[in-house]
């Protein structure tokens, strides 16, 4: 939020959002029971779209006749994979929405640099939370195939990936307690999330070892994925030219298997969609609406009636709109985020301002382990 008429006067920062992708802020607008289908969701999106443009700026009478005018510029980033792709008409998952470079495009980095591109598509953002569990997943099925080094598991192939990935899942489990590439009581999804993920992450040595995955890819990941969701600024050139070398070693090293697109969307791509965004590219996550969910679960099973599916909808919509009402939420107390240092190779690519600006912050309410995409 800006005051002031002269250009300088634009560059006073007058109110900052202490709480980022906070489910705190995240209001529902509507509720509807119906089977989410790529329709629906573009026509969720028009509707959206439509409210956009006609929004009008905000008077703010800060009192002694001083008025503030705000104007409301509002992008669509609280999104997932699925969504990107239903809005951009993209019919595969495997094919990148915003170049649509398919499987067979993405090891061919000299070509896929030239591909032109939608730049509708870059205001959807990163997805820097679903970011973490695809780059993992992309490691650990490289993982389970390296012993004949195809892309797709045919025949005597599949029986081979059957058993490597039994290995890998055993060793995970006795030497770091996770549950990799598991499926979750209920049908929601794996046990491959957020936590999982950061967990592989951390410990690249180990992670390595069990795979058989290259350490410095591993590593050369993280530092990537630290970068995108530090919520600071980040250095164009500089996270442009790593990535694509991150690319490049990653298909030196595995060339027989395409990267997928949601990866292939951060290394090719990453760089237009930061510098696309009105704000650091971490701030503009999908997190609130996930751990949203947590909320909804709690809420039905504790607050609503059970007389009937329409009373229980009622009092859901109506606790998630007391759970995030503006002015509550601004009188409660902020807790403390959990926070973890950057690398030293991630701070040369994020422009850090001030003492304290070392920290790449995970939202507190965002850490549970409900943090799955299901597609």
């Amino acid at each position: 939020m800006y005051s002031g008429e002269s250009k300088e006067a634009l560059k006073e920062f007058i109110w900052k959002n202490p709480r980022t992708s906070s489910t705190k802020y995240c209001r529902p607008i509507h509720i509807q029971f119906q089977k989410e289908t790529t329709e629906l969701i573009q026509n969720e999106v028009s509707n959206i779209s439509n409210q956009i443009q006609n929004l009008v700026s905000s008077i703010v009478n800060l009192g002694n006749d001083d008025f503030v005018s705000v104007k409301h510029e509002l992008v669509l980033t609280m999104i997932d994979g699925k969504v990107c792709n239903a809005i951009s008409d993209n019919k595969s998952a495997q094919k990148c929405y915003i170049c649509g470079a398919g499987p067979k495009d993405m090891n061919n980095l000299n070509t896929i640099k030239q591909r032109p591109i939608d730049p509708s598509t870059l205001s959807f953002g990163l997805s820097s939370l679903h970011a973490w569990i695809r780059f993992f997943e992309c490691l650990i099925h490289v993982a389970y195939r390296l012993g004949f080094k195809k892309w797709q598991a045919r025949g005597d192939d599949q029986e081979m990936l059957k058993k490597k990935k039994k290995e890998i899942q055993t060793k995970f489990r006795q030497e770091l307690g996770l549950l990799i590439d598991q499926p979750r009581p209920g049908g929601s999804g794996t046990t491959n999330n957020g936590n999982t993920a950061r967990r592989f992450f951390s410990n690249p040595d180990v992670s390595s070892s069990i795979t058989g995955v290259d350490k410095n890819i591993i590593v050369r990941f993280k530092v990537i994925l630290e970068v995108i969701s530090s919520g600071e600024q980040i250095k164009g050139v500089e996270f442009n030219n790593y990535a694509f070398e991150t690319a490049q070693l990653f298909i030196s090293k595995y060339p027989w298997f395409y990267l997928p697109a949601s990866v292939h969307k951060i290394l090719i791509h990453g760089t237009q969609i930061v510098e696309n965004a009105i704000l650091p590219i971490g701030l503009l996550s999908e997190e609130a609406q996930e751990a949203k969910n947590k909320d909804m679960k709690r809420f039905r099973e504790n607050n609503t009636r059970k007389i009937s599916r329409k009373h229980t909808m009622e009092d859901l919509f109506n606790n998630l709109l007391i759970s995030s009402d503006p002015l509550i939420s601004s009188r409660r107390k902020i807790s403390n985020k959990k926070s973890t240092t950057l690398c030293d190779e991630a701070k040369l690519l994020v422009c850090i301002v001030g003492e304290n600006k070392e920290d790449f912050y995970i939202n507190e309410e965002n850490s549970e382990d409900e943090f799955m995409e299901y597609e």
